[in-house]
C-alpha cells in the first residue's frame, strides 16, 4: 500500500480521546485507510484526516451499539497527560467537542463506513475553510502530541471553527445529501462522483451555498408542492365504487336482481340504494409560475445561489411529475418565457439558468406581477403558485390576487408592502441579507 508509514502506523498516543467498548476491537489504520480508498480518497495521498479520529467515531458507535450512552467513550481530559502544552489540550478538546455533536446515524453503512465518511467530510470541510496545508516543512511542524498531523478546524484561537457548529453543519449536509435525488445529482454532476469528490464538490463555492439554502427551503411547508387527485368515470375499469340513487332517472343503473327484494320500494324511498361505477384516479399537476429578476444586480454569489437553489426546487417538483412550471425572466417587462412539463425539459432549464449571467437594467415588479397572476389564473390550474425571486426595491402596493398565492424571496433589500400582499394571499416571504 502507497501509503505514508506515519499515517498507517497507530503512533505511540500521549493523548487518548477515546476508548472502545470492552466488547469491541477498534479498526486498525490498515482496515481504515482499505475503505477510505473505496470512498474515493487518491491512492497516492496521506490521509486528509488523522486516522485516530475515524477510531474515536467508530469507538463511540461502539457503545451505541451495546446500548451505552456513546459520550460515555470520551476519555475525561482530567487523564491525559499534563506536561502537554495548554493550547495542545485545547486542539485535543475541540476534537471531543466535535465527536459529542456529530450524528453518525445520518451517515450510510458500517459503524466503519460511517466513520470513514464523517471523516471524509470533515476533510473536505477542512479544506473548504482553511486550505489544502502548507509544504512538508510546515506539515511536520503542524503534528499534534500523538504525531499525527493537525486540522485547521480544531486548532484553539479567536477565529477558529466552532466544534459543534461544525457537526451540525456537517450532518445536515449529510441529510440532505442522503436524500438527494437522481435529478438533483444529474444537474448538480454528482452522479458519477465518488464519495469524497461529492463532499469536495459540496463544501466548496457556489455549490456549498447552493445546498445550503436547499436545505433552508425544505423547512418552509408553504411552498410544498402537491397534486390533487380527481376520480373520473370509466365504464371499463376494474375499480368500481358505490354510488347512491338520488335521482329516479338513475334507478336503471341498479342491478335487475335488487329490484324482487321486497324492501325495494322503501330503500328507494329513503335513498339506501346504490350502483357500482367504473372510475379511474387521474392527479392533476400544480401549475408553478417562477419569476425572476434579471437585472445585473442580481449579479453576486449569494443572490445566483438563491435564484439558482429556488429554481431547483420548482423543478424538482415537475422531474416528480407533481408540477408544470412556467419561468420567466423580468425587467420593466417579462420575457424568455420557458414552460417545463417533463423531466427533461425541468433539467434543460436549470442547466440553462445555471450559466446564465443577469445583465439586465431597472425593474417594475408591479406591472410584472399583475401581468402573471392574470395569465396563471387564465389557465384554470390546481392551486396556482408564483414564486419570486428579487433584491429590488420596486413600487409596489396591492393589487388583486385572483386566489393566486405568491411568494418571494428578496436579497439584500426589505419590502414591507410586497411582504404584506404575500402574506395576503397565503404565500411565503423571505428577506435575506447580504
Amino acid at each position: 500500500m502507497n501509503q505514508s508509514t506515519s499515517q498507517t502506523k497507530r503512533p505511540l498516543e500521549v493523548i487518548k480521546r477515546s476508548n472502545p467498548d470492552s466488547r469491541y476491537i477498534t479498526p486498525d489504520p490498515e482496515e481504515i485507510m482499505e475503505v477510505l480508498l473505496k470512498m474515493g480518497l487518491p491512492p497516492t495521498s496521506d490521509p486528509p484526516v488523522p486516522l485516530s479520529i475515524v477510531q474515536d467515531l467508530c469507538n463511540m458507535q461502539s457503545y451505541e451499539y451495546f446500548e451505552r450512552d456513546p459520550k460515555d467513550a470520551l476519555v475525561d481530559p482530567i487523564y491525559w497527560n499534563k506536561s502537554i502544552a495548554p493550547k495542545e489540550l485545547a486542539y485535543h478538546k475541540n476534537i471531543q467537542d466535535f465527536l459529542r455533536n456529530i450524528d453518525y446515524n445520518k451517515y450510510p453503512g458500517t459503524p466503519l463506513e460511517r466513520a470513514c465518511e464523517i471523516a471524509l467530510h470533515l476533510a473536505a470541510q477542512n479544506e473548504a475553510n482553511h486550505g489544502a496545508g502548507g509544504g512538508q516543512g510546515k506539515q511536520e511542524e503542524n503534528k499534534d502530541a500523538n504525531g499525527e498531523q493537525k486540522m485547521e478546524c480544531f486548532q484553539p484561537g479567536p477565529n477558529r471553527d466552532d466544534s459543534a457548529e461544525l457537526a451540525q453543519h456537517l450532518t445536515e449536509l449529510a441529510e440532505k445529501l442522503k436524500h438527494t435525488t437522481k435529478f438533483e445529482e444529474e444537474v448538480l454532476g454528482l452522479n458519477n462522483l465518488n464519495t469524497y469528490q461529492k463532499y469536495k464538490k459540496l463544501t466548496h463555492g457556489a455549490e456549498k451555498m447552493l445546498m445550503e439554502i436547499s436545505l433552508k427551503l425544505e423547512g418552509f411547508k408553504k411552498i410544498t408542492v402537491s397534486t390533487k387527485k380527481l376520480k373520473k368515470v370509466d365504464t371499463h375499469s376494474r375499480k368500481k365504487r358505490h354510488i347512491r340513487i338520488e335521482n329516479l332517472n338513475n334507478v336503471v343503473k341498479v342491478p335487475k336482481v335488487k329490484f324482487v327484494d321486497p324492501a325495494f320500494d322503501y330503500k328507494l324511498a329513503t335513498k339506501a340504494l346504490y350502483h357500482k361505477e367504473g372510475f379511474v384516479v387521474h392527479e392533476e399537476k400544480q401549475i408553478l409560475m417562477m419569476l425572476i429578476d434579471d437585472s445585473g444586480s442580481m449579479r453576486t454569489p449569494q443572490k445566483l445561489a438563491w435564484r439558482n437553489a429556488i429554481l431547483l426546487n420548482r423543478c424538482e417538483a415537475v422531474a416528480e411529475g407533481k408540477a408544470e412550471l412556467i419561468l420567466y425572466l423580468y425587467e420593466s417587462n417579462r420575457y424568455e418565457r420557458n414552460h417545463v412539463k417533463t423531466p427533461e425539459e425541468a433539467k434543460k432549464l436549470v442547466q440553462k439558468i445555471l450559466k446564465h449571467s443577469p445583465g439586465g437594467g431597472s425593474t417594475d415588479i408591479e406591472s410584472v406581477l399583475k401581468a402573471s397572476i392574470k395569465e396563471i389564473h387564465a389557465m384554470h390550474g390546481y392551486k396556482p403558485d408564483i414564486m419570486i425571486v428579487l433584491d429590488g426595491q420596486d413600487h409596489f402596493i396591492d393589487m388583486d390576487h385572483k386566489g393566486v398565492i405568491v411568494h418571494a424571496v428578496i436579497i439584500g433589500t426589505e419590502h414591507k408592502h410586497l411582504e404584506k400582499f404575500c402574506r395576503k394571499t397565503g404565500g411565503m416571504f423571505l428577506y435575506e441579507k447580504e
